[in-house]
């Protein structure tokens, strides 16, 4: 977007995203989730924007997907929810009644981050626009699957031969960034 605006050389520099020497010694009790259970895991930051990181098409997803009497479960992993409480309280009654779908709104240190990804089954994005990706990339780093909109940073490194890229198309935005 920048090379095509000036005559000087614009470089891109990949974010570098470490491969872990070892399996994590966290489980998935750690988060109160079953060993058995089908895991998926999508996360974003309420100050992101909800409707750019779109939790609601993941929710959405999950219900459509699996049913009550199968063994899945959805973390939506978010950080401060304090500072948007009506937005949270929306996705959680998006999520009613479904005791399969868990809420984690919390500051992890890295280490317990890296290990949610590493120990779900599929990390799933389906943004309306992303920056690089970094917990995507951190999750393909750790052999998880990752299902991810096809559209924006992500695409810097994913691709259908090493992810599932999710069809999409575009809409006009009428608000954003939290600015009504």
């Amino acid at each position: 977007a920048i090379q095509k605006n000036t005559d000087l050389r614009v470089r891109s520099l990949p974010i570098p995203i470490p491969t872990p020497k070892r399996k994590t010694s966290f489980t998935r009790s750690d988060y109160g989730v079953s060993d058995s259970s089908f895991l998926v895991v999508t996360s974003f930051d309420y100050f992101s924007d909800k409707r750019r990181k779109n939790p609601e098409a993941s929710i959405l997803a999950h219900m459509q997907a699996f049913d009550l009497n199968h063994n899945s479960t959805l973390v939506i992993k978010s950080i401060n929810s304090q500072h948007f409480p009506e937005e949270h309280q929306e996705l959680k009654k998006l999520a009613d009644g479904r005791p399969d779908i868990l809420f984690m709104d919390d500051y992890f240190d890295s280490d317990k981050n890296l290990a949610l990804l590493e120990l779900a089954d599929v990390v799933l994005s389906l943004h309306r626009a992303e920056g690089y990706g970094i917990n995507l990339a951190d999750a393909m780093a750790r052999s998880t699957v990752v299902m991810a909109t096809g559209y924006s940073g992500n695409l810097e490194f994913m691709n259908d031969s090493n992810s599932v890229l999710v069809p999409y198309s575009m809409t006009p935005v009428k608000r954003y960034a939290n600015l009504d």
